[in-house]
């Protein structure tokens, strides 16, 4: 008999997981990054991909 998984934790503050692959280097430099700024790496790259969601509205709202 196939196992059920586990329902999915539900975080309090509404996020969810989504698994990307990064180059090593880049992982390194977001967590060096988050750590200078005394911040969490979710939180650095969900700023950085909010600016680049409302970077590409602009630039589609052009065309």
């Amino acid at each position: 008999m196939v196992k059920k998984r586990d329902p999915i934790r539900e975080r309090t503050d509404g996020r969810r997981a989504l698994l990307v692959y990064l180059d090593v280097n880049l992982v390194k430099e977001l967590k060096k990054a988050a750590l200078d700024d005394d911040r969490n790496v979710y939180e650095v790259v969900e700023e950085a991909a909010q600016g680049w969601l409302a970077n590409r509205s602009v630039v589609q709202q052009k065309k």
